[in-house]
């Protein structure tokens, strides 16, 4: 009875542990199918996630990783790792997050490198993948039967090896700084130059722009002259006998004048020839004029100069007679500075008239010389092709050739061309002694006249090349060349 119990309670121990080990290897088996499915579910994740989304991933974990890597280092080792990542030394916790922060930004730049990299290459294999295999063949110095891809790869490979990678790379690193500057204005780029002693300014550039502005400002077309007597009118309302009176008295007195003037200059030139060469040469040279000739053209030069001298006084009379406000607004008109004393004014205005003056005979002097040259131009053809030109123009055709000659002259000076080359002429002048002249004055001139002297491309350029000099060791920067001075 006892023994049928035992074996009883044996069997019903046995089953439960069969049945026990039967549970527990289904829950492990559970566990793990559980497992599998969170493991292919995480795998689904990642093949859903974006190229962005895996990289932030896995910096995340990066970062988590490395954090307890650094925070667990002894305080030595940490210092020397501060100071390869160019940190400071500090607190601890200091030391940590910077170190992370330039670890983080190393691997960023990595990245970003890479990918580069990875864009240059593709790059240059979609520009190898889109010339015929001719091409190919022949720059790849292949012969016979070669795939398009063996082509390509070789044709990288030597790429690749001639540090092709590096100069596209160098040439980005250009393109970017030269894209980045031309983003600044012209004032950031003037203090830049200034700060690193770069030159910002071209002769030639700032020379073109004043001949430009004074292009604009009518500087090289023909001086005007202003010599027309005033008209005198009849007033409307007035006696027509009295006014006919008042000009024909008015006409007496200027005979009078004119024959006073006339008995004045026989004066003059009989005073004049009374004196010898010598004083004569005397005369003219202490008014810086030389005169090579015969007592006549002594004589000449003489009386000129006493002419102009005295319708210098005459001018200088009449300026002084206006008053001080007709005075200042002739010279406003003339775009000079009034001053508050009469004779500053007269003074400023006859220097003007005079600059003017010799303007006026400097230009008909260049009319002459061209017209003269003009004609030798004429002279050297034929009959028949001055008159197809005097026809063409309109002209009477003439006779004799020096008529032709004559006609055609007159008419250059007519239609302008004369005209137009004496100014070109006027303007080749006025460049030259622009160029002649130090870099300084001209920019004194540009800003004078409110002319821009600067060029963007120019100061991008001189700055590109500066930093590239300094980068290549020819050159120092400037700011470590003034601290070792101090």
């Amino acid at each position: 009875m006892v023994l049928a119990m035992k074996r009883k309670a044996a069997s019903t121990i046995a089953a439960q542990d069969k049945a026990e080990r039967a549970a527990a290897k289904d829950a492990v088996e559970e566990e793990d199918n559980e497992e599998v499915e969170m493991e292919e579910e995480d795998e689904e994740e990642e093949n859903d996630e974006t190229e962005e989304q895996k990289v932030a991933r896995e910096e995340k974990g990066w970062a988590a990783s490395r954090l307890k890597e650094v925070k667990t280092m002894y305080m030595d080792g940490l210092k020397k790792l501060a100071e390869a990542k160019g940190v400071s030394a500090g607190k601890k916790d200091d030391m940590v997050k910077h170190i992370m922060k330039a670890e983080t930004k190393e691997r960023a730049d990595k990245r970003a490198n890479e990918a580069k990299i990875r864009e240059i290459v593709q790059k240059k294999s979609d520009e190898f993948e889109a010339l015929p295999i001719a091409d190919l063949k022949a720059r790849a110095n292949l012969k016979g039967r070669v795939s398009k891809t063996d082509c390509i790869q070789q044709l990288l490979k030597s790429w690749q090896d001639d540090d092709g990678v590096d100069k596209a790379l160098a040439e980005e690193a250009t393109n970017e700084r030269r894209s980045e500057l031309l983003s600044k204005d012209n004032i950031w780029l003037l203090k830049h130059c200034d700060k690193h002693n770069v030159d910002p300014y071209v002769l030639e550039v700032m020379v073109d722009r004043i001949l430009e502005h004074e292009t604009r400002h009518d500087k090289y077309a023909p001086p005007l002259q202003n010599n027309a007597a005033p008209v005198e009118t009849v007033k409307k309302g007035g006696d027509l006998v009295e006014a006919l009176l008042a000009s024909e008295a008015g006409r007496k007195r200027d005979l009078e004048l004119q024959k006073a003037k006339e008995a004045a200059d026989m004066a003059k030139v009989k005073e004049l020839n009374a004196l010898g060469v010598d004083a004569l040469k005397k005369l003219l040279a202490a008014k810086g004029i030389e005169v090579d000739g015969k007592k006549e053209d002594l004589v000449k030069a003489a009386f000129k100069l006493a002419k102009d001298e005295e319708a210098v006084e005459t001018r200088k009379s009449e300026l002084k007679a206006m008053g001080v406000k007709e005075l200042k607004q002739l010279m406003a008109k003339h775009g000079l500075e009034a001053s508050a004393k009469v004779p500053d004014m007269v003074s400023a205005m006859l220097k003007y008239e005079q600059r003017v003056q010799e303007e006026i005979r400097a230009y008909e002097g260049k009319v002459r010389d061209l017209t003269e040259h003009k004609k030798g131009e004429f002279d050297s053809m034929s009959l028949n092709e001055l008159k197809s030109l005097l026809v063409a123009k309109g002209l009477k055709a003439g006779v004799g050739k020096a008529d032709r000659v004559e006609r055609l002259a007159e008419e250059a000076q007519k239609d302008g061309s004369i005209a137009k080359k004496v100014s070109q002429m006027t303007r080749v002048e006025r460049k030259q002694s622009l160029l002649a002249m130090d870099k300084a004055a001209v920019l004194d001139l540009c800003h004078e006249l409110e002319i821009d002297p600067l060029m963007k491309d120019v100061m991008v350029q001189r700055i590109m090349s500066y930093e590239n000099d300094i980068a290549d060791g020819f050159l120092e920067p400037e700011l470590k060349k003034q601290r070792s001075k101090k």
